[in-house]
């Protein structure tokens, strides 16, 4: 005959209560980071996405500078004396 026994009654009735307490703290703490870990990564994507909004601007604004600068170049060399 098959008998399931579970961890923590294991534990329980080898040492007390207080190994489960640890296990119990221990899972908590794992819960937390894992939570804490999603919410860093959610915050990194969003940052990544800022950033490439902000490295699409810096490079449309280097084009409209370089244009400018040629316009000056252009202008520069056709006028006249």
């Amino acid at each position: 005959m098959y008998c399931k026994v579970s961890i923590e009654s294991v534990i329980y009735n080898q040492h007390g209560t207080e190994p489960l307490m640890f296990v119990n703290r221990l899972v908590a703490r794992t819960n937390q980071l894992e939570t804490e870990k999603a919410q860093k990564e959610a915050e990194v994507q969003k940052v990544m996405e800022e950033n490439v909004r902000l490295r699409a601007m810096v490079d449309k604004k280097d084009a409209q500078l370089q244009a400018m600068s040629e316009q000056c170049k252009f202008m520069a060399l056709n006028r006249p004396n």
